[in-house]
């Protein structure tokens, strides 16, 4: 089961795979397939791992954020259905899906 997450909230994200649902109470998203930029937050001590539909690969890229925000954009996701994954390399990685 997803969990629910605002565009523009903070999220904090641990070692354990989690499966985010961009919540449409507050707005209303086109069912094709999307695009949404991540900006992982910076002071991270530590990396976060992306993907979309499944669980982040071992070999997909770590992002950091040391010292400064890191923005991307996740491409493919249809929200509902093949959703944003997440994972950090350990405990307080944060991210934003703008």
């Amino acid at each position: 089961m997803a969990t629910a997450a605002k565009l523009g909230e903070e999220i904090t994200v641990g070692g354990t795979p989690v499966e985010y649902l961009i919540t449409e109470t507050t707005l209303s998203l086109q069912k094709a397939r999307q695009e949404f930029g991540i900006v992982v937050t910076g002071g991270n001590s530590g990396t976060i791992k992306f993907a979309v539909g499944e669980t982040p690969p071992a070999g997909h890229k770590a992002w950091a954020a040391a010292t400064v925000d890191v923005q991307f954009t996740l491409h493919g996701i249809e929200n509902g259905v093949n959703n944003i994954w997440a994972v950090g390399s350990g405990a307080g990685q944060k991210f934003t899906i703008v």
